[in-house]
């Protein structure tokens, strides 16, 4: 499969410790929870995820996603950034066709980080996971500028795939199943349950369905997480 010229939105990413020492982070870990004899160079997946965490972190407007001088972070220890970093280098293994690599990078991620997401989930080039223990991100049809919490789930149901509009947020133990659509900029409030019913734009859900409350939103709040305001308000 041909990979995708992803966008850069930042002229390089400081990483913390440096390159190298995060190579030789992630094979330790590899080794500590997917041990091989033979693996290969992460050089060029580390490479290539690295230039996509850049795209995905330059726009965070979270703290520890940028240093003094405006340059775009990247901490290891911060357990988010490394989250969504080890899920890059595992869909960037599958992309390249190492299927062996692809598995143990999501191995690591779900042993080390708690999350579930396969190497060949499709998500957009910019997103947010916070806390991410517990959540499940399945096949699905993701927005830019997706935000999943702690315990999220997002599955199918008899075949039926989520979508979700750009710049939707799931907010901790969110569960969102099936058919459903979630419209742009919408909010799945605490332990929300959508299965198979369509939200509309600008919506904030809560309860269970097929009993959901929604209402209006009355502030987005794209800026606490994002940095830029392309979205509408």
């Amino acid at each position: 499969m041909e990979r995708p010229a992803w966008p850069t939105n930042a002229p390089n990413v400081h990483v913390t410790g440096g390159g190298d020492r995060l190579i030789w982070r992630l094979g330790r870990h590899l080794d500590a929870f997917a041990p091989r004899g033979d693996r290969r160079d992460l050089t060029p997946v580390v490479e290539r995820a690295l230039a996509r965490a850049e795209t995905s972190f330059a726009c965070s407007a979270l703290p520890g996603y940028r240093t003094a001088d405006g340059t775009t972070q990247f901490d290891p220890m911060q357990s988010d950034q490394y989250a969504m970093f080890v899920w890059f280098c595992s869909n960037e293994a599958w992309r390249a066709g190492d299927l062996e690599l692809a598995a143990d990078l999501f191995l690591l991620n779900k042993a080390l980080n708690g999350i579930v997401c396969m190497w060949d989930t499709a998500l957009p080039a910019v997103f947010l996971w916070i806390h991410t223990v517990g959540t499940m991100l399945g096949k699905a049809e993701y927005g830019e500028r997706f935000v999943a919490y702690q315990n999220v789930t997002v599955g199918t149901d008899r075949g039926a795939r989520p979508s979700f509009g750009e710049g939707t947020i799931l907010f901790a133990g969110a569960k969102v199943v099936g058919g459903a659509h979630i419209g742009a900029r919408s909010l799945v409030s605490l332990n929300a349950v959508v299965i198979n019913e369509a939200i509309p734009p600008n919506s904030i859900v809560a309860g269970s369905s097929p009993n959901l409350l929604l209402k209006t939103r009355r502030r987005w709040l794209y800026g606490d997480y994002f940095r830029d305001e392309s979205g509408e308000a």
